[in-house]
């Protein structure tokens, strides 16, 4: 799971930790500052290309981008040719 933080604390990185406490399955990553809701952050794509090599291992990324913003950047990044290979974009 990729969450965009806003603020300096990881509010919703701990609320989800803490519900995935039980299960070895679910890892998640923190991108501080809610710079992958506009596109800018410079680990969000190298992250996906990681997650996109141990594709064997994962059934879905979820990615919350922010309520301070709309998805359209980050869903213009996964229809890259960097990404579009390796993920299916499903905005549900």
């Amino acid at each position: 799971m990729l969450i965009n933080e806003f603020g300096e604390v990881s509010i919703d990185g701990a609320l989800i930790r803490e519900d995935a406490a039980d299960s070895r399955h679910v890892q998640i990553h923190d991108f501080p500052h809610g710079l992958i809701a506009y596109g800018d952050d410079e680990h969000f794509v190298p992250t996906l290309q990681a997650i996109a090599e141990r594709r064997a291992q994962v059934d879905h990324v979820l990615i919350e981008t922010s309520g301070l913003a709309l998805p359209t950047a980050v869903m213009e990044l996964l229809q890259t040719p960097e990404l579009a290979e390796h993920f299916i974009l499903d905005a549900r």
